[in-house]
């Protein structure tokens, strides 16, 4: 289910460039459990060309309200 939250941050930077040509790594670290609030922090870390377009590689963790990382990975999708 939290990986749901980095798609969701995904689309938000990259809208159809991430739909169409998503990929994601994710490391789980702790459990999630009911009534967790969840709060995810990306960073792009790099944008290399890819064909026509560009790769927006970010790397992103996710921490529960007590500020616990939860998950950790990368991301990216087309930009351009």
């Amino acid at each position: 289910m939290s990986t749901a939250y980095v798609s969701e941050m995904m689309v938000a930077l990259l809208g159809e460039g991430y739909i169409r040509g998503g990929r994601m790594s994710v490391s789980f670290i702790k459990p999630v459990v009911e009534g967790d609030t969840l709060t995810m922090h990306g960073t792009v870390r790099e944008i290399v060309p890819e064909g026509d377009r560009m790769r927006v590689i970010v790397d992103f963790v996710c921490e529960n309200q007590d500020g616990v990382k939860t998950m950790v990975g990368e991301s990216s999708g087309l930009a351009g």
